[in-house]
C-alpha cells in the first residue's frame, strides 16, 4: 500500500510538471505571434513618442507596445505586421499639432514619468540589439564599462533637458548605481553575466554540407557490408587527476578559524592528466568486451603503481605507460590490434565499422591497410562536426566525467588530509567508466546522430542545427572526390578516395587505387 500511494504521488508530480510544460509553450506560442496583452494603444501618445524618439522606427515602437523588454516572460514578443501597421496608422491620423509638440515639447502633453519611461525604452531597446550584435558578429560579451560607455551615446537627441540628466544619472552614476541599472537591464532584456564559449564557428550550410556527404559515406559502407554491420565508435578524452571549479556550500566564517578554506593542490596535480580512449557500439551484449584504454605518461604510472592495480581491473579495462600521454599512429595501431582481439569472431561474422574523430593520428594512410588486415572498416566524422554526430561527444564524456567528479568528491570528502592518492584516481576512473559505459543502452544515441544506415530517426536538435526541419534527404550514391573532400580539414594532406573507398583483403591488388592527396582541394599524385 506505500508503495502504491507513493507511485501514484509520483505520477501526480509529472503530470503537473507536464502541465506548466504545456502552459508555457502555449504561453510563448502566443507571445510569438502577437496574441499577448498589449503594454499601450498604438495610437497612445506615450507609443508616438517613442516613435519619434526612435528616429522613426516603426519596428522598435511596435516591440514597445507588444511589451518587448518590459517584463522578462516577454523578451521573445517581436513585432508583427499588424501592431507596425496600427502604430503607422496611428502616426497618420493623429493631428500635425500634436506631434509638433511630442516632438519639440512632450512634458506639455505627458509627464516627465512617462517621457523618462520612453527615452529609457528607447535607450534600453538600442543598448540590446548592439549587445546581440556584438555576441553573436564579434564574438565579445560587453562589461560593464563598454555597456555604460554605449549606453550614453544611445540616449535619444529630442529628449528634454530634466529628462535627459535624469536618464543620465540613472547610467553614469558610481560603479554600484551602473550595476543595479545593468542588472535591471539584463533581467528584462533576457541576457544575463556570462562568457562566450571559444569555439570554432561553422556556419549552417557547411554544417548541413558536411552532415549530408557524411551520411552517404556512412550509408554506403553499411550497404557495402556483406555481413551485419557492428558500428563502433572510439575517441579519447582526457580525464584529470585533480578536477577543480567544483560547486558546492561554502561557509562565510570558514575563513575566520585560522585556517584558509581551499581545495589544497599542487600545480602538477592541477596541470596532470591521463588519456581515456574510450568505445561505445549500440549492442548492449557487446558493450562489455570493448577495450576501455587509460594512456598515461611515465611520470604518472609508474610500475610500481601498475603493478598493483592489474589484477583488479576488469578485463575489458586496460593500462598502457608511455612516454607520453598523447595518442599518435602507432598506438591507434595498437588499439585496433586490441579490438580486433577483444571481439574475437564476432570479426569473423560481423562487418566491423570503427567511427573515429579526424584527429590528425588517426588520418595516416598506414591505418587503413592495417585495419584492413584486421578485417576492419575505419569511418572518419567530418571535422569539426564532432560535436553534433559523434556519439561519445554527444552523450558518452559529459555523464563519465560527471560520475568520475561524483566519486572524486566523496572520496576526497572521507579521506583524512582531503587527498587522493594515485591508486585512488585510477580506481576512481575505472569505476567511472564501468558504471556509464556498461550502465546505459547508447543505440539511442547512434540512431539519433543517423548512424545506423539511415537518417529517420535523427534527433530534433540535430535537425535544428543542420537548418532542417524535417531528416535530411541524403542522395543514395557514394560521395563523390570532389564532395568528400570537405569533410577532412583544411590545409591538411589527405587522401580522399583509399578511406571513402573500401577495398576488402581479398581484392586489394585489384581495386585499391593509387594513393591520391588532396592539399588545400588539389588533388596530388602521390610517387611511390
Amino acid at each position: 500500500m506505500p508503495g502504491e500511494l507513493k507511485e501514484l504521488s509520483r505520477q501526480i508530480r509529472l503530470l503537473t510538471k507536464r502541465c506548466k510544460r504545456q502552459e508555457a509553450a502555449e504561453r510563448d506560442r502566443g507571445s510569438r505571434v502577437g496574441q499577448v496583452r498589449q503594454r499601450c494603444a498604438p495610437d497612445s501618445l506615450v507609443c508616438l513618442l517613442v516613435y519619434i524618439l526612435s528616429n522613426y522606427v516603426v519596428e522598435l515602437a511596435a516591440d514597445f507596445v507588444l511589451g518587448k523588454g518590459w517584463k522578462n516572460d516577454r523578451v521573445h514578443c517581436t513585432g508583427c505586421d499588424d501592431v507596425i501597421a496600427a502604430v503607422e496608422w496611428g502616426y497618420i491620423r493623429t493631428p500635425l499639432d500634436v506631434l509638433l509638440d511630442l516632438e519639440l515639447e512632450p512634458l506639455k502633453l505627458l509627464s516627465a514619468a512617462a517621457v523618462l519611461a520612453a527615452a529609457k525604452y528607447v535607450l534600453e531597446h538600442r543598448l540590446a540589439a548592439w549587445v546581440e550584435t556584438q555576441n553573436r558578429d564579434h564574438g565579445v560579451a560587453p562589461s560593464r564599462h563598454l555597456l555604460v560607455h554605449h549606453a550614453l551615446t544611445c540616449v535619444p537627441n529630442m529628449v528634454p533637458r530634466e529628462v535627459r540628466s535624469r536618464l543620465l544619472g540613472q547610467i553614469s552614476g558610481p560603479a554600484r548605481k551602473q550595476r543595479k541599472f545593468l542588472a535591471s537591464f539584463r533581467r528584462r532584456w533576457g541576457a544575463r553575466y556570462g562568457r562566450l564559449r571559444a569555439e570554432d564557428v561553422v556556419g549552417v550550410e557547411e554544417r548541413r554540407r558536411k552532415a549530408t556527404v557524411f551520411f552517404q559515406w556512412m550509408n554506403e559502407a553499411w550497404k557495402q557490408s556483406p555481413k551485419a554491420p557492428l558500428l563502433v565508435n572510439m575517441d579519447e578524452t582526457s580525464m584529470v587527476r585533480h578536477p577543480a571549479g567544483h560547486w558546492g556550500t561554502v561557509m562565510k566564517s570558514a575563513q575566520m578559524k585560522g585556517r584558509c578554506a581551499v581545495d589544497r593542490a599542487t600545480l602538477g596535480e592541477r596541470r596532470s592528466c591521463i588519456t581515456l580512449m574510450a568505445s561505445i557500439c549500440p549492442e548492449s551484449a557487446l558493450q562489455e568486451i570493448l577495450p576501455q584504454v587509460l594512456l598515461g605518461n611515465e611520470h604518472q604510472l609508474s610500475v610500481r603503481t601498475l603493478r598493483t592495480l592489474r589484477p583488479s581491473l576488469p578485463n575489458n579495462l586496460h593500462i598502457w605507460r608511455e612516454k607520453s600521454a598523447w595518442t599518435n599512429t602507432g598506438l591507434i595501431k595498437r588499439y585496433l590490434s586490441l579490438l580486433a582481439r577483444s571481439l574475437g569472431n564476432v570479426v569473423e561474422k560481423r562487418t566491423v565499422l570503427v567511427l573515429m574523430d579526424m584527429n590528425p593520428s588517426h588520418l595516416d594512410y598506414s591505418l587503413i591497410a592495417h585495419a584492413r588486415r584486421l578485417s576492419l572498416r575505419l569511418v572518419l566524422v567530418p571535422a569539426k562536426m564532432t560535436k553534433w554526430l559523434q556519439p561519445a561527444d554527444v552523450a558518452l564524456f559529459n555523464k563519465l566525467k560527471k560520475s568520475f567528479r561524483a566519486k572524486w568528491c566523496e572520496v576526497k570528502s572521507t579521506s583524512p588530509q582531503g587527498t587522493v592518492s594515485q591508486e585512488q584516481w585510477l580506481h576512481l576512473i575505472c569505476s567511472a567508466v564501468q558504471e556509464v559505459l556498461l550502465g546505459f543502452c547508447w543505440r539511442a544515441v547512434f540512431a539519433s546522430t543517423g548512424l545506423l544506415g539511415s537518417q529517420e530517426a535523427i534527433s530534433e536538435s540535430l535537425c535544428q542545427e543542420l537548418g532542417l526541419d524535417t531528416p535530411p534527404q541524403v542522395p543514395e550514391r557514394s560521395p563523390t572526390r570532389s564532395e568528400a573532400v570537405v569533410l577532412f580539414p583544411a590545409r591538411t594532406k589527405v587522401e580522399v578516395l583509399a578511406w571513402i573507398h573500401f577495398c576488402p583483403k581479398s581484392k586489394v591488388p585489384l581495386c585499391c587505387p593509387p594513393p591520391v592527396s588532396y592539399y588545400r582541394g588539389q588533388a596530388v599524385r602521390r610517387l611511390e
